[in-house]
């Protein structure tokens, strides 16, 4: 039922004429949080900074988590709005499984 929520959302924001510049998806590595603001270093070795609010969604294995499992070190996939007047601003923040080691 969360997930047809989520997408109702997205099917709003995403339907709304001028609301929405595009979307964007950052996967890598948290590198800190600070209030209302995550940088994530993505496979490539670019940090990207994207603003939090308080309707951002931070989920781990489909379930609601607290802001403050964000934290350096956990691998993550993003879901952004990217505003030409505006910095990357979150509406979805996937809290991945760690890697596994390679196998011997």
């Amino acid at each position: 039922m969360g997930r047809r929520i989520i997408l109702v959302i997205l099917g709003l924001l995403v339907s709304a004429p001028g609301v929405l510049a595009h979307q964007v998806e950052v996967v890598g590595t948290v590198v800190s949080r600070q209030d209302a603001r995550l940088d994530v270093k993505t496979k490539d070795g670019q940090t990207v900074s994207v603003a939090l609010e308080q309707s951002t969604l931070i989920v781990r294995n489909k379930k609601r988590v607290d802001i403050a499992e964000l934290k350096a070190g956990v691998r993550v996939e993003v879901h952004a709005l990217d505003d030409a007047a505006a910095d990357l601003v979150a509406y979805l923040v996937d809290i991945l499984p760690a890697p596994r080691p390679p196998a011997k």
